[in-house]
């Protein structure tokens, strides 16, 4: 199959116009739709072959892609429907104590990763969320990036904001 038959950039500008996703999902989005039209397989025996050679994390974002492309882009939402997505599976998180986390901080070997380390863990932010943030050092704040703007990162900005004046 010819990959530029189904328009795959323009499900690129399509993806980024009208779904508004950030570029990383965006080329995620194409990445997994290019492997299945290079398959050649129908998207049962492609979405069969991730199912058993893959996590269930990883078959759920190549669901979303192929529901995004055939239901929105190509406006074929028959091609689809049936699937759906399987449930997420409950990992309990084990968190390190108060005392290991001081053995972590005390073994960074520099000001600037402890201030790293101090910022993710009092802002929510990721690691890239926050090396791509700008830092208002006047307001004593961290800004998001554009693409993480939402209503949760607003308020962590915010809260960070006002902890740090109260102090």
């Amino acid at each position: 199959m010819n990959i530029n038959n189904f328009g795959i950039n323009n499900f690129g500008r399509f993806l980024t116009l009208h779904k508004n996703l950030s570029d990383r999902t965006v080329q995620d989005h194409i990445a997994k739709v290019k492997a299945y039209i290079e398959s050649g397989l129908s998207i049962e025996d492609f979405l069969m072959q991730i199912k058993e050679s893959k996590t269930t994390s990883t078959y759920r974002n190549y669901l979303g892609a192929m529901k995004v492309f055939f239901r929105d882009y190509l406006k074929q939402p028959e091609a689809v429907q049936d699937f759906k997505f399987p449930r997420k599976q409950v990992k309990p998180k084990i968190l390190p104590s108060k005392a290991e986390l001081k053995v972590f901080y005390d073994a960074l070997p520099q000001t600037k990763y402890k201030a790293i380390f101090l910022l993710l863990a009092s802002s929510g932010l990721r690691i890239g969320e926050l090396l791509n943030s700008k830092i208002d050092t006047g307001n004593r704040m961290t800004i998001p990036h554009p693409s993480h703007t939402s209503s949760t990162k607003k308020l962590v900005s915010l809260f960070f904001q006002f902890l740090c004046k109260i102090k």
